[in-house]
């Protein structure tokens, strides 16, 4: 912000247009888990510009991974048993 010449009253304006960085909107999606008590929900609706938030743990939205086939896909892989 500082570098930018941005301030907090421009964050914070919605007609104001700021290009976030990929890390800001992940943390903000909610990739990154849910701070206590959520997020500003302004600035929150300003950084993902219409996406929809996670509102559950990032973990419990993932596929469950097969370890035996990732095992034996990593051993034909290296050639060794893992």
């Amino acid at each position: 912000m500082t570098t930018g010449g941005i301030t907090e009253e421009d964050v914070l304006d919605p007609d104001k247009k700021i290009a976030f960085s990929e890390s800001v909107t992940q943390f903000f999606r909610g990739e990154l888990g849910q701070p206590y008590g959520g997020f500003p929900k302004a600035l929150q609706s300003k950084i993902l510009k219409g996406e929809t938030p996670l509102t559950a743990r990032p973990g419990s939205v993932m596929e469950d991974t097969d370890f035996d086939q990732t095992r034996v896909e990593a051993e034909g892989k290296i050639g060794r048993h893992i």
